[in-house]
């Protein structure tokens, strides 16, 4: 015979629904998941280490219950299997066993709850009908007013009470096979030194929270040419700069990510256009040269479409809102750009090749003339006309300081500019 009181004893119950894939959160005194036995939205299944209940179906029990329920196995059945997990021996004495949880399914967040949308689209008619915010963050921002007040009436942008102050905020979107894109959380900027930040720089939070890092998206997503940017503020100086806000192309669709890591939720739920150009623009930093990694934004993406392109800006640490700041215009980004689209994926200029390239500009002023010399004095260089990616890993293998890796990439950009036919 089995122990059930040491059986019952030795699981917690709250455990077992996080183990078998169930996000359980703390609501106020107790725990609470959206019940594993019916389809629902708002969690309504309170979760104790002993107990469950859901108050919608009714289900509950203990984790005698629970096992044999979501496991579709007798009461007598899952005793044993619970039992042999306990550390008993079953009734026959065979030898003890384990056997495997249920499969952890990955759960996608919810779309946003009527008040949360409610609140979010009161944000965004703030922000449209209060000019003085608007020339705010145009000028913090180096926007035009238009782009601003655009993205505010196209729902992306609004300010949003967070603790009780105004901030700038970002809508957050997950796909969905009925409605496209469905939105599913709010980006919520903390500036530097305000309530709940009292850090030197500015923080991020997600409202509701534990959605994951999904990107905010304009356009569609299935769309012939792609751009990847690194976070809100990139994506809108990217749409101001070229224009777009005036008259979307509807052959483009811009995803903005938070954190150079959360590209991942993006290629892995998001349907790409496998015939898609991807323009990938990163910070210049270490973040942004992971991208480039073997496991990064670029070598992962890349068997999904037909090309990809990387750009970051020249000076390190900057982003290319920093860029559109300081006065890149649109011709500066479309001239780059009529130099990348037309390419085959890694064809390099009929001209000299990289390291030929370099012998001839070791003299140059650094940083070119530093990279040049470094590349021309490799003694196991990639071969001859390598893509950039080759020399990337090659000097990643070398363990080279991510400086340089970064460094690497610019003088590629010279390098492709000079040598383009």
């Amino acid at each position: 015979m089995h122990d059930i009181a040491a059986i019952k004893g030795h699981f917690d119950l709250v455990d077992v629904f996080r183990r078998d894939g169930h996000e359980v959160r703390r609501m106020g005194a107790n725990s609470f998941t959206p019940c594993p036995f019916h389809d629902e939205k708002t969690p309504s299944c309170k979760v104790t280490p002993e107990k469950f209940k859901c108050f919608g179906c009714d289900s509950g029990g203990d984790i005698i219950d629970y096992w044999a329920k979501s496991r579709g196995m007798s009461q007598a059945d899952a005793i044993k299997d619970l039992a042999a997990m306990a550390g008993q021996e079953n009734h026959a004495g065979a030898p003890r066993r384990r056997l495997p949880s249920k499969p952890k399914i990955e759960k996608l967040a919810g779309p946003l709850p009527p008040k949360d949308s409610q609140e979010w689209f009161r944000s965004t008619q703030k922000l449209a009908s209060t000019p003085s915010q608007i020339q705010r963050i145009a000028e913090w921002r180096g926007y035009s007013p238009e782009l601003v007040l655009w993205a505010a009436n196209q729902g992306i942008m609004g300010l949003y009470k967070w603790s009780g102050i105004l901030r700038e905020a970002f809508l957050v979107e997950r796909p969905d096979p009925t409605v496209g894109v469905l939105p599913v959380s709010i980006h919520v900027r903390l500036g530097p030194n305000t309530k709940h930040n009292e850090t030197s720089k500015a923080s991020w939070r997600y409202t509701p929270s534990g959605c994951g890092s999904w990107p905010m998206v304009i356009g569609n997503p299935s769309a012939p040419y792609l751009f990847i940017l690194e976070g809100e503020w990139d994506a809108l100086a990217l749409i101001g700069v070229m224009g777009w806000a005036e008259k979307w192309p509807a052959s483009t669709c811009v995803f903005a990510i938070r954190g150079a890591s959360a590209f991942r939720h993006l290629l892995k739920h998001f349907i790409l256009n496998e015939n898609a150009t991807v323009i990938v623009i990163a910070d210049s930093d270490k973040a942004g040269s992971q991208w480039l990694g073997d496991d990064g934004l670029v070598e992962t993406i890349r068997p999904q479409v037909r090309a990809i392109h990387f750009f970051w800006p020249t000076e390190k640490g900057k982003d290319f809102n920093d860029l559109v700041r300081e006065g890149i215009t649109r011709e500066h980004v479309v001239s780059w750009f009529e130099r990348k689209l037309p390419r085959e994926r890694h064809k390099n200029p009929t001209g000299p090749t990289f390291r030929g390239w370099c012998k001839n500009h070791q003299k140059a002023p650094d940083p070119i003339g530093r990279i040049a010399r470094a590349v021309f004095s490799d003694p196991d260089p990639p071969r001859s006309r390598s893509p950039f990616f080759a020399w990337e890993r090659h000097w990643k293998s070398l363990d080279h300081p991510d400086d340089m890796i970064i460094e690497l990439a610019q003088v590629w950009e010279t390098y492709l500019a000079e040598c383009s036919p």
